[in-house]
This record gives structure tokens, C-alpha cells and sequence, in this order.
């Protein structure tokens, strides 16, 4: 006893620190023995969530409904032991924001389409066909064209495309008039008319009435020499007709008379329609763009020896650089080759643009293909340049809304482009005479202005002259320059709802 006494002295003195031990000791043991249970059951929990979330998705692969029910058979309840996973809800309500965005896009594409609808007509009056729907051959790419025999399939009666081919130039006389100029492929001379507004120069009036005539080419050869068209020609230069149209009327014609009616050029803040250029032949290399801007003359009387083909190369005699100069063009003969460009600008192969069609593609990258069809087109013009903004704001309210990609100011001469791709030259006459002062007409070079015709340019000597043959209105202000833009043309098809149908990725709604 006397031995435990010193002991019980000493825990007597030292007992707030024993008791602190002995507690210290019995918390962590209670913490361990509590926190391994509730270890166990968060890694039960998880494991049966897992469990559950599996079987739910196995089933829900194979078809089966596996939203919780009540007792009655009613979706939730308060006897539903199984809760549904968030997740699958946010699902839901993702699937629902689709649906709304599809909605808006085929809404905005259908508004888009219905103010071309009553444009993208086949003129009926002029080529007389009763009982056939041009129409539902649309879009022309949906028609298959073998690019290894370079071969379409025909859906046009050859008794209606042999109409097509003999009416379908009555309608390009009116063209002229919409913007006040004459009708003149078939005069001698590139003369101007008295009561002209706007002048549309011959040579590219001539390559229109080429197109509009001759569908001769190395995929239409008639073994009998008929001058018939393909199915294709029929669509796509109909096509060309309906974008020649927009440009003249809701580009060109608002431009010159947005501030009223115009009576005589000298009035028209456009003078002169050097070019337009729609498909591969807007395609021109930058050097034969700005080739002899600023070279008192210039030298071509026809395609000749010196002409170009589609091939592009370099001519020999008079008939200058071709249109397909300095570029690569593809061997395919479809005539969308090198036509339409993506979002980025690059001609589309015609094997990929048609194989969307063939199929129900949902590469987002090629769906906007489907939406609207970007045509390449090039216009020259000699114009106020005061009125460039207006010209630019009527390319993207036109009928065929065009985005403008280039702008190019006193660089351009005009252009003579053959069906084939060449360059045809205007005329010993070039851009003006020896003398070289300024006519205040501003062309591109020498003193009578801008031309590529005999007649078209001025005389010698500089100071103020009136150039001759058809000559543009005096400008003694300074203001008219040649005026080329550069871009795309925008077609827009039909809405095709199946693109909006859901995929395997629960993707409603196609890129915009």
C-alpha cells in the first residue's frame, strides 16, 4: 500500500493531464470506428449508382422504358423508389434547346428561300413549255454526272431541251433594257446608240448570247452536229440567267438611279458595264487582272491562234492570255467544277458538292452546302467612285445577296471572255490614243479612256476629247474610274427538313 501511495499522489497532482490523455485517446478512437462506417457506406452507394445508372442505360439501348413509375403506372410518385439521374433530365432539356435552334435555323432558311422563290422561275412565256416542271428538277446537283465518262443522266425530253435551246435567247434582250442599255452582239461595230443609259459593251454581251446559244463542248458532242443542250446546261444556265438578272436589276440599275430617274449617261453615276463574269470565269489571274492598266493600247482581233482554251496556257498571236492563265483547273467536264466555293473561299470538287446530294450527309462542314449555293462572279464597271458604298450596300440587299470579297479600284480592263475560257481580244483599237493627257474619263490608260474594241477608244493628242464609237459621257470632275468587284453569288435551295431529323448524336439542328 505504501508502494501504490506515492503513485496515487502523483495522478492526484497530475489529473487534468491524465484525463486529457484518456479523452484525446477515446475521441480518436470513437473517429475511427465512426468514419470507417460511413466509409463502407458511401462506397455501397456509389457502387449501387453505378449499378443502376448501367442496367438504366442497357436497357434504355434495347428500348425499354425505364422512367420511374407509382404504383398507379403514372411517371414519379411518391411509392417510386428508383429517382431518376439528373443527368438524364439536363439531357432532355438539351434535346428540347436543339429542337427550338433547328427551328430557328429552318426558319431563317425558309425566309431566306421564299424572296428568291419568285425569281428562281423558268421563263415559261419565252420557251413555251406546257406540262413540264423545270422545278422539280432542283437542285441541278441532285442530277448524277458520271465523272469518268463525263456523261449526265438525261431528265429533260430532248423535244423540250431542242425548245429550250431556240427560245431561251428572247429573254436576253430585255436584260439590256432593265438598265437602259441596247441589245447589240449582232452589230458590226461597238457603237453607242443615242438613247442609251447604261452601256453594256458588246464583247460581253457577245460571250451571253454565246452561252445562250452554243452548248457545243467536249461533254455535248452530237455525232449528227445538232446544237442541242444537256439537262444540265438547261438547269445551270438558267441558273446564270436568274444571277444576271439580280446583278442588272439590284445591283447595277439601283445604283444608277438611287437618286431618281436617269435620262442619258452623263446623268448615270454608271457608265459603263465593262463585264460580268459568273462560275470558273470569274476565276483571272492577278496579272492578267491588272495587265495593260496603264499601257496606252492594246492588240486582239479574236481568238485565233492566240486565243485560250479551258486548259489555260499562254497564246501566240493576238488573242492574248486566257481566263484560265496562271490557275489550275480540274480535268472533270461537270460543269459545277470550280462553280461553287465553301465558306473559306476554295472551289469545291463537283464529285463532293453532288455526293451531299446522293446522300443524307451530316458532315457539318458540308451541310451548309446544302442551304445555299455560292456562285463565283466577277463585275467590272466604270462608275462614280463616289457611288462605291452604294454599290456595295445594293450587292448585299440584292435578290442574290452578294458578298463582296474584292474590291479593286483603276485596276481592271474589260474583259473579253470566251465560253471556252479565252481571252478574246477586243480590236486594234486598245485603250486609247499616243497623245495621253487626261480626258478626266479616268480609264485605265491613255487620253480616251478605258476600251477593248475597235472604235471604243479615244483619239490622240490628250486635253479634254470625246472618245469615239461608243464612248461614255464626259466626266470633267474626274470621278468615274473603272470599278471591279469580286465574290459570291448566294442561291438559296429549298429547306430539306430531313436535315433537321435527329442522329445518332442527338444533333437536331444543322451548322448555320
Amino acid at each position: 500500500m505504501d508502494q501504490i501511495k506515492p503513485l496515487i499522489d502523483g495522478m492526484k497532482k497530475h489529473w487534468f493531464w491524465i484525463f486529457c490523455c484518456l479523452t484525446l485517446i477515446a475521441c480518436t478512437v470513437v473517429y475511427y470506428i465512426a468514419n470507417g462506417g460511413i466509409y463502407k457506406q458511401e462506397q455501397d452507394r456509389i457502387a449501387a449508382i453505378k449499378q443502376t445508372d448501367s442496367t438504366a442505360k442497357s436497357l434504355q439501348n434495347a428500348g425499354v422504358d425505364v422512367s420511374p413509375k407509382d404504383d398507379s403506372g403514372k411517371d414519379g410518385g411518391a411509392g417510386v423508389d428508383l429517382k431518376r439521374h439528373p443527368n438524364e433530365e439536363t439531357t432532355e432539356q438539351m434535346k428540347l434547346v436543339l429542337a427550338k435552334a433547328a427551328a430557328a435555323t429552318g426558319s431563317a432558311w425558309g425566309a431566306k428561300y421564299k424572296t428568291q422563290e419568285a425569281i428562281q422561275v423558268f421563263p415559261k412565256k419565252e420557251i413555251e413549255v406546257a406540262n413540264f416542271d423545270f422545278r422539280a428538277l432542283l437542285p441541278a446537283e441532285s442530277i448524277k454526272f458520271d465523272p469518268d465518262t463525263n456523261v449526265e443522266k438525261e431528265v429533260i425530253p430532248e423535244t423540250i431541251r431542242i425548245n429550250y435551246g431556240e427560245k431561251i435567247k428572247k429573254v436576253l434582250p430585255g436584260l439590256a433594257g432593265i438598265i437602259g442599255a441596247q441589245w447589240k452582239p449582232n452589230f458590226e461595230k461597238d457603237a453607242a446608240m443615242d438613247d442609251e443609259i447604261i452601256i453594256w459593251r458588246k464583247q460581253n454581251q457577245e460571250f451571253w448570247q454565246d452561252r445562250f446559244t452554243n452548248y457545243k463542248s467536249t461533254w455535248n458532242i452530237d455525232p449528227d452536229g445538232r446544237n442541242i443542250p444537256y439537262s444540265l446546261q438547261v438547269l445551270y444556265r438558267t441558273e446564270d440567267l436568274w444571277i444576271l438578272k439580280s446583278v442588272l436589276q439590284d445591283i447595277v440599275r439601283k445604283t444608277a438611279f438611287a437618286k431618281g430617274d436617269v435620262y442619258a449617261n452623263d446623268l448615270s453615276p454608271i457608265k459603263r458595264v465593262d463585264h460580268i463574269l459568273i462560275g470558273k470565269l470569274a476565276d483571272i489571274p492577278e496579272s492578267t487582272r491588272s495587265a495593260g492598266s496603264s499601257k496606252a493600247g492594246g492588240s486582239g482581233s479574236g481568238m485565233g491562234a492566240g486565243g485560250m482554251n479551258a486548259a489555260g496556257g499562254s497564246g501566240s498571236g493576238a488573242g492574248g492570255m486566257g481566263a484560265a492563265s496562271g490557275s489550275k483547273r480540274a480535268k472533270s467536264e461537270d460543269p459545277i467544277e470550280g462553280r461553287y466555293v465553301d465558306a473559306n473561299g476554295k472551289d469545291i470538287a463537283s464529285k463532293d458538292y453532288r455526293a451531299i446530294y446522293a446522300s443524307k450527309s451530316t458532315d457539318k462542314k458540308k451541310i451548309p452546302w446544302k442551304i445555299a449555293k455560292r456562285v463565283k462572279i466577277r463585275i467590272g464597271l466604270q462608275m462614280d467612285s463616289r457611288e462605291i458604298q452604294n454599290l456595295l450596300a445594293n450587292c448585299s440587299n440584292a435578290s442574290f445577296p452578294l458578298e463582296v470579297r474584292k474590291l479593286k479600284v483603276n485596276l481592271h480592263t474589260p474583259e473579253d471572255i470566251s465560253e471556252a475560257g479565252g481571252k478574246v481580244g477586243g480590236g486594234a483599237g486598245g485603250a486609247g490614243g499616243a497623245g495621253g493627257g487626261n480626258d478626266r474619263m479616268n480609264g485605265p490608260s491613255g487620253a480616251g479612256g478605258s476600251g477593248g474594241s475597235a472604235g471604243e477608244a479615244g483619239g490622240g493628242g490628250g486635253g479634254n476629247r470625246k472618245s469615239q464609237g461608243q464612248a461614255m459621257a464626259l466626266d470633267d470632275e474626274g470621278y468615274t474610274k473603272p470599278v471591279e468587284i469580286y465574290g459570291y453569288v448566294y442561291l438559296y435551295n429549298k429547306v430539306d427538313q430531313a436535315l433537321f431529323e435527329s442522329n445518332g448524336d442527338d444533333q437536331t439542328n444543322p451548322t448555320p
